[in-house]
C-alpha cells in the first residue's frame, strides 16, 4: 500500500509498494523480491511512465520538533482560560451521530472518481487490473482533498484532515488548509494532529495489556494498588479499574482550584508520574459525585487515576508505557504528547481559540501534562489509522494478544447506555451492528473517530480548531467517507 508521504514518492510511486496487501509499511525492492512481485513491478513501471504525472501532490514530510512546556510563565489570564477549557472538556458530550435521527441535515460531498477511472480504463485497461489496488490510494487522496476543501471553505476553518479505512486497509486520506490562520505553511497528512479525548481508548487499551499479562484485573481496586502511596476517601477504596475506564467511578470530572493551579504551574517539570500521583491524591480527597459504580458521568479524572494505577504497578510513567506498549509496536513514530508545534514556528498545526485567533506554541497550547491519560496525544493521520485499524479488525498482534480484550474494550459497560472502555458504542445500519465512536478536544483542536468493526471500516476527521462549526464540518466529512466508501460499495 502506498502512503502519501511526499511529492517525490507519489510521482515515482511505481518503484515502491507494500509487499503484502495487509501491510501499512513501504517496502523497497531488492534481490529477495519474489517472481510474483517482480511481474507486478514490471507492469507497474510501464504504467507509471504514463500515469505518474497524474498522481496528485499532497504535501511533503515536515521536520518534526518537540518543544518543552514551561507552565511557570503562564499568566493569570491563561490559567483562568485553561480552567474554563477543562470545564468544557469535562462536559464534552457525544454530539456527532452520523446517520442517526438527523441524517438529512448532514450535508456531505460524495467523492467522484468517474472521470479518472474512465481515463485509466480506456488507455491502460490490461495493466490497470494488475495494479488497481496500488493506484487506488493516490487517486482517492486527491478526491478526498477536494471534498475536504469544500467543507473547510464552507465552515471557514483553518485546516481539515481525514483518513478512512476500508476492508481493514487505508483507502484514502487528505489534509487541506493552513497550520496557522494568517500563516503560509499548508498542513499535511503527516503533521502531528492533536486528538484530545480520543486518547482515552488508548489508555484503556494500555490497561488491557496489563490485564492480559496477569498484572492487573478489570476488578482490581484503587485501594489494592495505591493504599500505601496516597490518602483517599473511604468511598473510593472500592473503585475498580473498569469503573475508572467506563466513567462509573464517581470521581468529580473537574479538580479543585488548588489542584488545577498546581497542575499548570508544574506542567513540563520532571518526575511526571510523581506529579500525577499527587494530583490523583487531590482528586480522591474530594467527595464523590455519586456512590461509585451506581451511575455514569463522563470524567477525565477517572482516566487520570487509571493511568496512575498503571504507573504504580510498572514503575514507569504513563508516557513511557504508551511509547513502549502502543506506539512502538504499531510503528506510530510520530506519536507524542501535548502541543507539537515549536515556539514561533509553523512546523506543525497550531491550535485555534477562534477561526482567526491561533494559539502561540508553548505554555498554554495544551492542557497540563498530568492529564495525559485523558487526552494529550498527538500523531499523524497515518499513525492514528494504524491504531484505529487495530480496533477495526480486532488485530491480534504486537499490542493485544487476546480476542477477549477487544470484546471487553468495545462492549458497553453494565449500567451504561453507550459507554464502553474509552469508546462509545452506537447501533448504526451502515455499520451492520455496533459502531464505535469518540471525539476529542483540548478546545483548540478537534478529532473524531468512527469505527464499524463488523465491516472493518473506520473514518477519522481532524481540525486545528474547536468551535460550533467544527462538529458540523467533521459530520460532513465522516458522512461523505461513509457514503463514498461504504454505503455505495
Amino acid at each position: 500500500m502506498l502512503t502519501a508521504k511526499s511529492h517525490h514518492q507519489q510521482r515515482h510511486f511505481f518503484v515502491r509498494f507494500a509487499s503484502s496487501p495487509g501491510s501499512l509499511q513501504n517496502t523497497d525492492f531488492n534481490s529477495s523480491t519474489t517472481p510474483d512481485s517482480s511481474l507486478r513491478l514490471c507492469s507497474f513501471v510501464l504504467l507509471g511512465r504514463f500515469v505518474a504525472p497524474l498522481i496528485p501532490h499532497s504535501g511533503s514530510v515536515s521536520a518534526f520538533h518537540r518543544k518543552l512546556l514551561d507552565a511557570e510563565n503562564l499568566t493569570l489570564q491563561q490559567q483562568l482560560r485553561a480552567r474554563l477549557r477543562f470545564q468544557r472538556i469535562s462536559n464534552q458530550g457525544h454530539n456527532l451521530i452520523p446517520f442517526a435521527k438527523k441524517d438529512k441535515q448532514i450535508e456531505s460531498f460524495p467523492i467522484q472518481n468517474k472521470d479518472l477511472r474512465m481515463l485509466f480504463f480506456s488507455r491502460f485497461a490490461v495493466l490497470l487490473s494488475t495494479v488497481l489496488s496500488i493506484l487506488a490510494e493516490p487517486i482517492a487522496t486527491e478526491q478526498v482533498e477536494v471534498m475536504l476543501e469544500k467543507i473547510r471553505k464552507k465552515q471557514e476553518l483553518p485546516a481539515l484532515g481525514a483518513i478512512t479505512i476500508v476492508d481493514g486497509e487505508i483507502k484514502a486520506m487528505g489534509a487541506v488548509g493552513l497550520r496557522k490562520f494568517g500563516g503560509h505553511e499548508e498542513v499535511t497528512i503527516d503533521d502531528k494532529w492533536h486528538i484530545g479525548s480520543c486518547t482515552k481508548s488508548m489508555t484503556a487499551t494500555l490497561a488491557a495489556t496489563f490485564v492480559e499479562e496477569g498484572k492487573l484485573k478489570w476488578e482490581t481496586t484503587i485501594d489494592e494498588i495505591l493504599r500505601h502511596k496516597i490518602k483517599m476517601r473511604a468511598e473510593y477504596q472500592k473503585v475498580t479499574l473498569k469503573m475508572l475506564l467506563t466513567n462509573r467511578s464517581g470521581i468529580p470530572g473537574a479538580p479543585s482550584a488548588t489542584a488545577w493551579t498546581e497542575a499548570w504551574q508544574n506542567s513540563g517539570k520532571r518526575k511526571i508520574a510523581k506529579r500525577r500521583q499527587h494530583y490523583v491524591e487531590q482528586l480522591l480527597e474530594v467527595k464523590p459525585e455519586f456512590d461509585p459504580g451506581t451511575h455514569y458521568a463522563y470524567s477525565n479524572s477517572g482516566f487520570i487515576v487509571a493511568g496512575a494505577l498503571l504507573e504504580a504497578i510498572s514503575g514507569k510513567s504513563w508516557e513511557e508505557l504508551m511509547q513502549e506498549r502502543i506506539f512502538k509496536p504499531l510503528e506510530m513514530n510520530s506519536a507524542g504528547f501535548g502541543g507539537a508545534a515549536s515556539p514561533r514556528k509553523e512546523d506543525q498545526p497550531w491550535g485555534h481559540h477562534t477561526k482567526t485567533q491561533p494559539q502561540q506554541p508553548g505554555p498554554g497550547d495544551d492542557n497540563p501534562d498530568i492529564l495525559g491519560p485523558a487526552g494529550t496525544v498527538h500523531c499523524s493521520l497515518p499513525d492514528l489509522a494504524r491504531y484505529v485499524r487495530m480496533h477495526a479488525i480486532h488485530e491480534i498482534g504486537p499490542v493485544l494478544k487476546k480476542q477477549e480484550s477487544f470484546v471487553h474494550l468495545q462492549t458497553i459497560a453494565e449500567g451504561n447506555e453507550h459507554y464502553a472502555c474509552g469508546w462509545i458504542s452506537l447501533e448504526r445500519p451502515w455499520a451492520q451492528g455496533p459502531a464505535l465512536y469518540h471525539n476529542g478536544s483540548n478546545t483548540m483542536n478537534y478529532c473524531v473517530i468512527w469505527i464499524a468493526p463488523k465491516r472493518q471500516f473506520a473514518a477519522i476527521a481532524v481540525c486545528n480548531l474547536d468551535d460550533e462549526s467544527v462538529a458540523k464540518a467533521c459530520d460532513a466529512v465522516v458522512g461523505s467517507l461513509i457514503e463514498t466508501f461504504l454505503t455505495k460499495k
